[in-house]
């Protein structure tokens, strides 16, 4: 079992093991996790993520009716988009795509189904 004390998260190997008709996983107890507990698993490339589903909405509930009533009283403010100069991150000069008129001829593939 390994810790990364600059990230705080726990590394451990296991391997996979039948059960059933299905493949468990066994998970060490550093990893603090109950038995009988839910969870979603995503892949994520060659990851396999485990996340803990939340018994019921209930602690949403919560936290939505914490917030004070003023919030946002006056709505939501959005500052414009910033311009910015992304040329040093390519070797030409970025160049913004034209936009493109309806052509009023068909295209060369539909002239060749016909």
């Amino acid at each position: 079992m390994k810790t990364n004390a600059l990230k705080g998260t726990l590394k451990a190997t296991t391997r996979t093991f039948k059960s059933g008709n299905s493949i468990a996983v066994r998970i060490p107890h550093e990893f603090n996790l109950e038995a009988g507990k839910t969870f979603e698993i995503k892949r994520r490339g060659r990851e396999l993520v485990l996340v803990e589903r939340a018994e019921n909405l209930g602690a949403i509930v919560e936290i939505l009716q914490s917030m004070p009533s003023d919030f946002f009283a006056e709505g939501r403010v959005d500052l414009p988009p910033q311009e910015r100069d992304f040329s040093a991150m390519f070797d030409e000069p970025v160049i913004k795509p034209k936009k493109k008129q309806a052509s009023k001829t068909p295209s060369k593939a539909i002239a060749k189904k016909k």
